[in-house]
C-alpha cells in the first residue's frame, strides 16, 4: 500500500481541526503525528547506523580491549615489543582487520577470544619472505600468537576476524614469518 501526503494536507494536518469536527481533520492529525513518528524513529536508526558502520582504528602497543561500538574496525600491531589483543563479548556482526605495521621482535603478539568457550574458526596462511607457505586451521583454540618469527608476526600480516556467534570467531587471513613455520593457534 503507498500513501502520499501533500504539503498542503501536512500543513491542514498540523493545524487539525478541534476533535469535535469532521473525521478526515482527525485522520489527517493522525496520519501527521505518525509521520513525524516516523521521521524520528528513522532519524534515531540513521545516528545508530552511522555509529555502527563508522569505521575505527585503533593502534595497539600495550594489552588492549577492542570496542565493540563499530561493526568494521582496524586493529594496528605497531610495537616490536609485542602486544596484547583482547577481544571484546562476542556480538554477531563485529569484525576486526588486523595490520602488522612493525614486526614482533621480542615477545609475542597474542589475540585473545573473551573466553575459553569462544573459539576461533577458519583458517590462516603463513608465508615466509623467502619460499613456501602453509595453511592452518583453527575450530578448537581461543589464542592466536605470533612470535616473530615462525608463528608470524612480521611486517605485512594481515587478517580479519568476524564474530559468527555467541562462541565463534570467523579468521581467515595472511601471516608472514619465518623459519619452519608453525600454527600461530593455541589454547590460553
Amino acid at each position: 500500500m503507498s500513501v502520499t501526503i501533500t504539503a498542503q494536507e501536512i500543513t491542514r494536518a498540523n493545524n487539525p481541526q478541534p476533535l469535535g469536527q469532521t473525521e478526515s481533520g482527525i485522520v489527517r492529525a493522525n496520519v501527521y503525528n505518525d509521520v513525524v513518528t516516523d521521521l524520528d524513529n528513522l532519524a534515531t536508526a540513521v545516528n545508530a547506523t552511522e555509529l555502527l558502520t563508522t569505521p575505527v582504528t585503533t593502534t595497539v602497543t600495550t594489552s588492549t580491549t577492542l570496542p565493540s561500538d563499530s561493526l568494521v574496525n582496524t586493529v594496528i600491531l605497531n610495537i616490536a615489543s609485542g602486544a596484547t589483543i583482547n577481544l571484546p563479548t562476542p556480538v554477531v556482526g563485529l569484525k576486526y582487520n588486523v595490520v602488522v605495521t612493525t614486526s614482533v621482535t621480542s615477545n609475542t603478539y597474542y589475540v585473545y577470544t573473551n573466553s575459553n568457550t569462544a573459539k576461533f574458526v577458519g583458517s590462516l596462511s603463513l608465508v615466509k619472505s623467502t619460499a613456501g607457505h602453509t595453511v592452518f586451521a583453527s575450530s578448537t583454540n581461543d589464542v592466536i600468537q605470533m612470535n616473530g618469527t615462525t608463528t608470524g608476526g612480521l611486517i605485512g600480516t594481515t587478517f580479519s576476524i568476524t564474530c559468527i556467534s555467541a562462541t565463534q570467531w570467523l579468521v581467515e587471513g595472511v601471516v608472514v614469518g619465518s623459519g619452519t613455520l608453525a600454527t600461530p593457534f593455541t589454547n590460553d
